[in-house]
C-alpha cells in the first residue's frame, strides 16, 4: 500500500530530518574479522569542555580486550582510540554505557565528516510520559549488504513512545537514569542472546 497525503509529508519531513541532522551526531562503529570489517555497534558523538567523545554501551566498548574497534571515514577505516571508561553491567544493575575519550588524531579524522553534539543536550532531559514520540537511531548488524564487493550498511530510525510510570515500577527501572519505551515486536536479549 502506497502512502499519499499528509502522511507521505510527514515522512518525507522526518526522513530529511534524520538523514541532515541527527544522524550526523552518530557514529557506526566495526571490528574486523580476519580481512574484513563488520558492523558492531552505535555511537552518539559529544563535546565537553574541548573535549570529544565517543558514547556507547559497554558490551560494545569491552570488545576492546580482544582487538580493535573502527570508524568509517571518507577514506576507508580508522581505528577509535582514547581513554575508555565503561560501566561494570552486573554491578551497576543493568546501566550498559560507556564512553571514550578521542585521541587528537581520531578527532581530526571525525571532524570531516561528522558532528559531535554538545553535552547540554543529555542534561536536564527529563523523560515525557506524555509525549508523543522519541526517534530512536542505530546501526542494526543486520542492516548490510555486500555491492561490487564494497560493504554497504545504513542506520535504522525508530519512533517509539515513552513506556508508562507501571513499566518502570514493574521492571524496577530508575527513572531518573534510564528510559524505557515501548517497541513492538521481539528483540534479542543482551545478556542471554535468546529473542524475546
Amino acid at each position: 500500500m502506497q502512502k499519499v497525503g499528509v502522511n507521505l509529508e510527514i515522512d518525507q519531513v522526518l526522513d530529511k530530518l534524520i538523514k541532515s541532522e541527527l544522524i550526523t551526531y552518530c557514529c557506526q562503529i566495526f571490528k574486523k574479522d580476519e580481512a574484513k570489517f563488520l558492523p558492531f555497534g552505535s555511537s552518539v558523538l559529544s563535546i565537553l569542555g574541548g573535549n570529544y567523545f565517543l558514547l556507547t554501551a559497554s558490551h560494545v566498548i569491552e570488545y576492546l580486550s580482544k582487538g580493535h574497534l573502527f570508524f568509517r571515514t571518507k577514506n576507508g577505516y580508522a581505528t577509535i582510540t582514547g581513554m575508555v571508561h565503561e560501566t561494570d553491567i552486573i554491578k551497576s544493575q543493568g546501566i550498559d554505557i560507556a564512553f571514550v575519550k578521542l585521541d587528537t588524531e581520531v578527532i581530526k579524522l571525525m571532524l570531516g565528516g561528522y558532528r559531535f553534539l554538545p553535552i547540554s543536550k543529555f542534561m536536564g532531559h527529563n523523560n515525557l510520559f506524555d509525549a508523543g514520540q522519541y526517534c530512536v537511531i542505530g546501526f542494526p548488524e543486520s542492516n548490510i549488504k555486500i555491492d561490487g564487493g564494497k560493504l554497504m550498511t545504513g542506520a535504522s530510525a525508530y519512533f517509539v513512545k515513552p513506556s508508562s510510570e507501571k513499566t518502570y515500577d514493574y521492571y524496577g527501572i530508575k527513572k531518573e537514569i534510564q528510559y524505557a519505551m515501548e517497541f513492538k515486536g521481539k528483540g534479542t536479549d543482551l545478556e542471554s542472546g535468546k529473542i524475546k
